[in-house]
């Protein structure tokens, strides 16, 4: 809100207090700015641990590779699109006959 030369700044809600003097609510930005630039402490050592041991399960198996590898036609078959389906802008080149320049 301006009153005159000076921006007069509404009463800021706290974290369990409404700030209404200058003071408290450059305390509360000061607060607030703390709080966003903080980097959260997301260490859990029992969590770690359990990863840890499943990598290093995972690490140590054989991988298996039972699965037979696609031959080119059934890729070709797979990313088929049909003209209706065509993502992004329609062109219809069948009509007008002509390619736009490459």
């Amino acid at each position: 809100m301006y009153t005159g030369n000076k921006f007069k700044i509404p009463p800021l809600w706290g974290v369990n207090t409404i700030a209404y003097s200058n003071e408290e609510k450059a305390e509360e930005l000061a607060f607030n700015l703390e709080d966003q630039f903080t980097i959260p402490n997301i260490q859990d050592s029992k969590n770690d641990k359990i990863v840890n041991n499943e990598v290093k399960k995972l690490l140590r198996q054989t991988p298996k590779n039972d699965i037979d590898p696609c031959t080119p036609e059934e890729v070709t078959e797979a990313i088929k699109i049909t003209k209706e389906k065509e993502p992004g802008k329609r062109c219809n080149y069948e009509r007008n006959d002509t390619k736009p320049a490459d």
